[in-house]
């Protein structure tokens, strides 16, 4: 074997992108990887849009029916989701 990185490898501790997360700042990091989740959530409403579009092709009834059991699902998700959030708080504090 060569001392000599492989295809696509640049230097120790680098992968395909050739960037080392690792060193450098820390707010130029965090963009890198907050950039593929804000994508997603710019994108998730337009899916949920062309999906009622969809759903209102069968009658307006059954978007009514969806966007009921959307509301109801988040009315009893919700308080759970504060109660653990306070939980989490209360530990670190």
């Amino acid at each position: 074997m060569s001392g000599k990185p492989g295809p696509g490898r640049g230097p120790a501790g680098r992968g395909r992108g050739g960037m080392d997360l690792t060193t450098g700042r820390v707010s130029t990091v965090l963009l890198i990887f907050s950039l593929p989740i804000v994508l997603q959530m710019s994108i998730q409403p337009v899916f949920a849009f062309i999906d009622l579009m969809f759903i209102a092709q069968i009658s307006p009834r059954a978007v009514e029916a969806v966007v009921e059991r959307i509301l109801a699902l988040l009315d009893r998700d919700a308080p759970a989701v504060v109660k653990s959030s306070r939980r989490i708080v209360a530990k670190g504090a």
